[in-house]
């Protein structure tokens, strides 16, 4: 998996695996015109085209916006709302610490968490 954060790489990265003729599959994410304008420019055919819709229905039966950042970060949407709330209301109490509940939840084995804004969840 790579990251970038401009065109120019990715392109030069979409054309060594084209020229090495590797065979696989490859996802790009962004900004739709400037992916459609390079794989064209790379002459690169498009398998799928995935759009975000963004948020339908009943919104508000959805968790507050923050906890949504959290439980959305996979981008599966697979962590549960209710644990993370649980989870803040206990770190709000003091009554959890981010080393011991990393023990029990490996998934939480991260270099650095943010959690400005988030204890008024």
């Amino acid at each position: 998996m790579a990251v970038f954060d401009r065109r120019e790489p990715v392109l030069a990265a979409l054309k060594e695996i084209k020229d090495r003729e590797l065979g696989i599959s490859v996802v790009v994410s962004g900004f739709f015109p400037h992916i459609k304008e390079d794989c064209e420019r790379l002459d690169l055919p498009m398998h799928t085209v995935n759009y975000s819709l963004g948020i339908w229905g009943k919104t508000e039966k959805l968790p507050d916006p923050k906890i949504r950042e959290i439980t959305t970060l996979c981008g599966h949407g697979l962590v549960s709302f209710n644990l993370v709330q649980a989870l803040l209301k206990k770190f709000g109490e003091g009554r959890k610490r981010l080393r011991r509940l990393q023990k029990s939840w490996p998934a939480l084995r991260v270099r650095s968490v943010n959690t400005r804004g988030l204890g008024n969840c």
